[in-house]
């Protein structure tokens, strides 16, 4: 089984891309097919370097976060059940029976760190909403803090751009209602299977974690080159997402919105 970056099994069931609307807004079109940056190759690829078990918040606090969830209610919500996509990437996986099992435990330290972010920010973690804004929002932020051709006043070329930038939490909020708004009256994710949508969140987990410790590793590095890279990837994630032009998208006290 190959999935892509946003997910197979979203790409299977035919759910569609946010486009732009006239009013600035966006609404579910016909065409959300697929996310073309990484196969669940390249992701196991990326857990592999070892990156993800030095710089990820593991151990009992995840642990004990996964267990004290927000109760998931209304589109986008399903049942608690054990992870399942770290089992399926690492089973496809090329490798030793050791390497296979550190993958299956990189990939679930991922997972354990997304749940644990959601603890923190109060969000359900078993709702593919939070999953779906958890990698919008963050690759929005890795898009909005990289800038490889500027420099600071000693000359030398930065990442940083304009102090940090992160959404406040009410835009996040906005958000997360807003996708969830959408899930609602979308036809496509109603015949979704709770199973579906666990695999679904789990891999935008996984993926959106691995996305955001390799901008880390890469900005200790000063790896310019790396994060133009990377830089490219974020926009393309939000564009796939929002349907339109990076430079054009903004997320504010109404969410996602589309500006001139």
């Amino acid at each position: 089984m190959r999935f892509g970056f946003l997910i197979a099994i979203l790409i299977s069931s035919g759910l569609s891309v946010f486009g732009q609307s006239a009013d600035g807004a966006w609404t579910l079109g016909p065409n959300w097919a697929y996310n073309r940056n990484i196969s669940n190759l390249e992701i196991a690829r990326i857990a592999m370097q070892g990156e993800i078990n030095k710089r990820l918040v593991g151990g009992s606090s995840a642990s004990k976060a996964s267990k004290k969830r927000v109760k998931a209610t209304g589109a986008g919500a399903y049942k608690i059940a054990p992870h399942v996509v770290p089992e399926l990437v690492s089973t496809e996986f090329e490798g030793t029976d050791k390497q296979k099992s550190g993958l299956k435990s990189s990939l679930e330290d991922a997972i354990r760190f997304y749940e644990n972010i959601a603890f923190q920010k109060r969000y359900p973690s078993n709702d593919l909403s939070f999953g779906i804004m958890y990698y919008v929002v963050n690759s929005y932020v890795i898009y909005r803090n990289i800038e490889p051709s500027a420099k600071d006043v000693s000359g030398q070329t930065q990442y940083l751009v304009g102090g940090f930038y992160s959404p406040l939490i009410s835009h996040e909020r906005a958000l997360f209602q807003q996708i969830k708004n959408q899930l609602r009256v979308s036809k496509e994710y109603s015949a979704l299977s709770d199973s579906e949508k666990q695999k679904a969140t789990e891999m935008l987990a996984i993926y959106t974690t691995l996305m955001w410790h390799q901008f880390q590793a890469l900005a200790a590095k000063r790896d310019m080159a790396g994060l133009g890279a990377l830089r490219t990837v974020a926009a393309s994630n939000v564009e796939g997402f929002a349907g339109s032009r990076i430079a054009s998208i903004d997320i504010g006290e109404k969410g996602i919105v589309v500006v001139d």
